[in-house]
């Protein structure tokens, strides 16, 4: 089909301009030597030229259906966790089911389109697999199966797992948005082996100097009763603690229950060993590290309010979750206490009565860090005339719903990519319809995607004054945020991690270095290490000119590594090292001057694939039944290669493409009319020249 940017009305005159030259030029020829019939061919030569010539100037366009076939997917997700191999005493899963698997794959790519994932802690595409995985996330591979074969012909949904689901959220709960069938496929033991482990420790991750803390031991076996082992408990490399374990009874428990005095500040590791028997299905379970860090201080909040609010609990429980904080609230009219007895205050949708202005201004003026909570409750001229550092302008007391979109070029905290993740999946908030204004020491961590515009109003701001720091969130609906996490991945750690980035932000004291160097003291063998590193002039203003090294030692080894520039700030990507205990040294040097900063650093083991060994075939037959599948055994491989076949909805799907192709690009049509323009002119010199 041939259609026109103009009308099709002009081709009846690309037409007529076409007969008129040709007429022009042959109506009153007459040589004799010419033959008519030679007269009249060239006429309708050149009527077609001048007409296809004049047609072109229409931008003529051919437009042509192509028909494609898109193959039914099979996404098929395999369970690459070490929990397959360490239940496996005989490693058939690393022999025989590994032929039997690819043979599988085989015959399925002969009439499917087949993608394969792995399945650990996170789902990746590929099929090599090596049972290595520290933990199993089930739900990881729903969600990209969801979000990767949106509007695909995704014919159907293979799981092969054990079914012990350790980390992420429920895979019962992510595969409900799977609309394709989902076959599963059994692998494991179900019964319960002989085997004995350290399997749970309870502990404060961060106690205070002179305080007392727990440490909660649960020691289990199964099937070893009559015996006895020894457990043993090290404390920064030294031993603490020696006890019998009497395994008096085939499914053992017991609670090993000790107490510490946080005698001195830093990191201390507690390693726990509990000797091998005879017997064991593995002794990988049998030993345990925890690293517990000793703090001078507990920072004082204080938060502030006119009226109970849900987003006061949100803030006040994310608080709670962490030991670097004491909390107390109260009502604006019901504090007397002294704004200098806090480390930080939150100032939350305060009307700016006499009161209010007293302690903000008294806030300001003793350089106390807070966290401004705007929202409907606010008095915004009062608000903007308090000179905080933004002003909320043109209110019109109507509510937006606000999504969040993290700013990418802010660096003054790093959010991990599962809070990344987690932001681009919450619930709007309700922001006044307004302009906003900054001062130049404020930078937005989050801004407001309202509808599908990305907008440039702030709805997370973090400010560095002078004097103090203070973060303003703006809007209602935060707790929504908390409870949507808990809903989503059964916790509240993504939220709490935001809040409390937050509050470390605006806690933190000055520091008057010219060279800081910030990192986890913390790191799991699965998680790279990494460090941030900033270097500042004379007059305070970020550089990173210089180069910036950094030396690791640990277990025996040394490693030298070199920051890379990140922004106006540099970042080192160490990678996963081995597990243990890291000194650490940075040095650089700038303006012949030299700096360094030096600290240390525990890489964790990750045990959690050893805790339960026992195979959950329960929760893999109920994923088939809910997605409208069936569940098989791992020797069913062929059956369920029939199963999948004998579906009629599994089938290619047609997809009908419109291009258009002008004419004017075609490279015949040109040759064509250069052909005939020679023709002519050749046929006219042969007959007489003219």
């Amino acid at each position: 089909m041939i259609t026109t940017e103009h009308s099709l009305w002009f081709i009846p005159l690309c037409l007529l301009l076409g007969i008129a030259c040709a007429a022009l030029v042959y109506w009153h020829v007459d040589k004799p030597e010419m033959p008519r019939k030679m007269k009249i061919t060239l006429a309708i030569i050149r009527a077609l030229v001048v007409s296809v010539i004049a047609f072109l100037l229409l931008h003529p366009v051919v437009n042509s259906t192509r028909k494609n076939l898109e193959k039914p997917v099979i996404a098929i997700g395999i369970d690459n966790t070490q929990s397959i191999l360490i239940a496996d005493k005989n490693q058939y899963y690393n022999t025989d089911f590994q032929k039997q698997l690819q043979s599988f794959l085989q015959k399925m790519r002969k009439h499917y389109q087949v993608d394969t994932y792995l399945i650990a802690d996170n789902c990746q595409q590929g099929d090599s697999v090596d049972y290595q995985g520290k933990k199993t996330d089930l739900s990881s591979f729903f969600s990209a199966l969801e979000a990767g074969y949106y509007r695909r012909n995704l014919g159907a949904v293979i799981l092969l797992s054990d079914g012990i689901a350790n980390a992420g959220g429920s895979p019962l709960y992510a595969a409900k948005k799977i609309t394709a069938p989902v076959y599963t496929v059994t692998m494991g033991d179900t019964s319960q082996a002989k085997d004995a482990l350290i399997a749970k420790v309870n502990y404060n991750r961060k106690v205070y100097l002179n305080n007392i803390f727990p440490l909660e031991i649960l020691l289990k076996a199964d099937g070893l009763s009559g015996n006895t082992a020894t457990f043993t408990l090290y404390e920064d490399g030294q031993k603490v603690m020696e006890q019998p374990v009497h395994y008096n009874k085939n499914n053992f428990t017991q609670w090993v229950k000790l107490s510490f005095e946080a005698k001195k500040p830093g990191l201390h590791v507690y390693k726990m060993v509990l000797s091998e028997t005879e017997g064991e299905l593995t002794a990988i379970n049998n030993k345990k590290e925890v690293a517990v860090e000793v703090l001078d201080k507990r920072k004082k909040v204080a938060v502030l309010y006119s009226s109970p609010h849900p987003d006061v609990a949100a803030v006040q429980r994310s608080l709670a979750s962490s030991d670097a904080y004491e909390t107390e609230s109260f009502l604006i009219d019901d504090f007397s206490n002294r704004v200098s007895d806090y480390d930080i205050m939150v100032m939350h949708q305060l009307p700016m009565s006499a009161k209010s202005k007293t302690i903000v201004n008294e806030i300001s003026h003793l350089g106390i860090p807070c966290l401004y909570m705007t929202g409907y409750m606010n008095i915004y001229n009062a608000f903007n005339a308090s000179a905080l550092g933004m002003q909320i302008l043109d209110n019109r007391n109507i509510e937006n719903d606000a999504y969040p979109i993290v700013n990418p070029n802010f660096s003054g905290i790093s959010l991990s990519s599962e809070v990344v993740d987690f932001l681009d999946k919450v619930s709007p908030l309700s922001v006044p319809m307004a302009n906003y204004q900054l001062s130049s020491q404020s930078q937005v961590v989050l801004y407001q995607k309202i509808g599908k515009v990305n907008t440039r109003y702030p709805l997370l701001v973090l400010q560095q004054n002078t004097s103090s720091r203070n973060a303003f969130m703006t809007g209602n609906g935060w707790w929504r945020w908390r409870l949507y996490d808990y809903m989503q991945y059964g916790t509240h750690s993504h939220f709490d991690d935001l809040i409390l980035k937050i509050f470390q932000y605006i806690g933190v004291k000055e520091d008057k270095s010219f060279f800081r160097v910030s990192g986890k003291q913390i790191y799991a063998e699965n998680e790279d290490v990494v460090f941030d590193a900033e270097l500042y002039n004379a007059n305070y203003e970020l550089v990173n000119t210089p180069e910036v090294m950094m030396e690791i030692q640990g277990e025996g080894q040394k490693h030298q590594f070199a920051f890379s520039r990140y922004g106006k700030m540099y970042r080192l990507q160490a990678g996963e090292l081995p597990v243990g205990n890291y000194q650490w040294r940075a040095y650089t040097r700038f303006n012949n001057g030299q700096y360094s900063q030096t600290g240390h650093f525990t890489v964790q083991e990750i045990n959690m694939e050893s805790l339960n060994l026992t195979a959950d075939f329960q929760l893999m037959n109920n994923l088939a039944q809910m997605n409208g599948g069936q569940c098989f055994s791992h020797t069913q491989l062929d059956e369920l290669y029939q199963a999948i076949r004998a579906r009629d909805d599994i089938k290619s799907v047609a997809h009908y493409h419109i291009t258009a192709h002008p004419l004017s690009q075609s490279l015949l049509l040109p040759v064509l009319l250069l052909l005939l323009m020679a023709t002519e002119y050749f046929m006219r010199k042969w007959y007489g020249g003219y």
